[in-house]
């Protein structure tokens, strides 16, 4: 059994800097909605703060699926995006900020970036695959979206 760390972006600034890391990692430049890959070829998959941002998050979602083996796990880090919390923190720290030095709207700025809140994100893959684990952060005895900052999770391809 072969086994291999594959990193995938699709920008290759996030690529360079990977590398800088990690001289032996193959990195490919693709797109999260078409992967250049066989299908089943993966027995772990993870994806960290990078769904949030794909817009096409159903045909993201079926690729992931595609090219992950059966019984295969997918791991995934999601900030706690649409949650009280986040966005109370947000409020405070990056939008004064942004707004201040940009002259953005960074409400309308974010709502363009962030476009996948966790909870759609997390109940899209919960309905393709088994749910094996959910951790959330700061309060992991409080586990909602709404009290916390992060939320990483399992899920296993049956």
């Amino acid at each position: 059994e072969i086994s291999r760390l594959v990193g995938v972006d699709i920008r290759r600034e996030s690529l360079k800097k990977c590398r800088e890391h990690d001289r032996d990692m193959i990195l490919i430049q693709a797109d999260l909605t078409a992967l250049p890959f066989a299908d089943k070829i993966f027995t772990d998959m993870l994806s960290i703060y990078a769904l949030e941002h794909i817009y096409h998050l159903a045909a993201a979602s079926n690729e992931i699926e595609r090219v992950l083996m059966q019984g295969g796990n997918f791991y995934v880090g999601l900030p706690c995006e649409g949650g009280l919390a986040w966005n109370l923190g947000r409020k405070f720290t990056s939008e004064r900020t942004m707004s201040k030095r940009y002259n953005v709207d960074y409400k309308k700025y974010i709502r363009l970036e962030h476009c996948n809140d966790a909870a759609d994100i997390l109940q899209l893959f919960s309905q393709k695959m088994t749910p094996r684990r959910r951790t959330y952060f700061p309060l992991t005895l409080m586990p909602l979206i709404s009290a916390n900052l992060t939320v990483t999770s399992a899920f296993q391809k049956s």
